[in-house]
């Protein structure tokens, strides 16, 4: 076996272990995910691991030059809970049903929004704050998956949304070798 399929072999087998992991992990109580596991990862990443403080650090500075250093560390500390609180919601999505992800979304004036984008384009654009993958629910509808010409009703809403255009995202490409195929 050459070289690269090896290196291959043992991403992909990396891949699905992380993937498992989540999978199970995403089975405990929401509970236990975000006030245990999420705080967990807070520490390590602050504490232990100090995952790029010194950038945070600076750009913080930068962006609230008026703050004292103890408003300062507060708000970094802000950033790094909810840092691992994005990545808790990364594990939960893993498993999560889509009847569970469709309880935890509320979007005023749903009804109003699918009855006026009925049939036609429209464009969502949301920040990288909080769980904007949640958000994923609510452009494709009750569909579960962008297919062609699905149709179901939407949630509770009893409006029928239909999931036959594409959704596509902009964003940067990361790299993870044990995400690589």
């Amino acid at each position: 076996m050459s070289e690269k399929k090896k290196k291959n072999n043992s991403n992909a087998v990396r891949g699905a272990i992380i993937y498992h992991v989540c999978r199970i992990v995403g089975f405990l109580p929401r509970w236990f995910l975000y006030y245990v596991v999420a705080e967990m990862i807070y520490f390590m990443l602050y504490y232990v691991v100090k995952y790029r403080v010194k950038i945070s650090r600076g750009n913080i500075s930068k962006a609230f030059p008026e703050k004292d250093h103890r408003e300062l560390r507060h708000i970094e500390r802000g950033f790094y809970r909810h840092l691992s609180q994005v990545f808790v919601d990364t594990i939960d999505l893993v498993g999560i049903s889509f009847k569970s992800l469709r309880k935890r979304i509320v979007i005023e004036n749903e009804n109003a929004h699918r009855e006026q984008t009925a049939h036609q384009d429209w464009i969502a654009v949301i920040s990288h704050y909080g769980s904007w993958e949640h958000f994923m629910v609510y452009a494709l509808g009750d569909c579960g998956s962008i297919g062609p010409k699905s149709s179901k009703p939407a949630g509770e809403s009893g409006v029928k949304h239909e999931a036959n255009s594409e959704v596509l995202g902009v964003y940067k490409p990361l790299y993870n070798k044990a995400f690589k195929d």
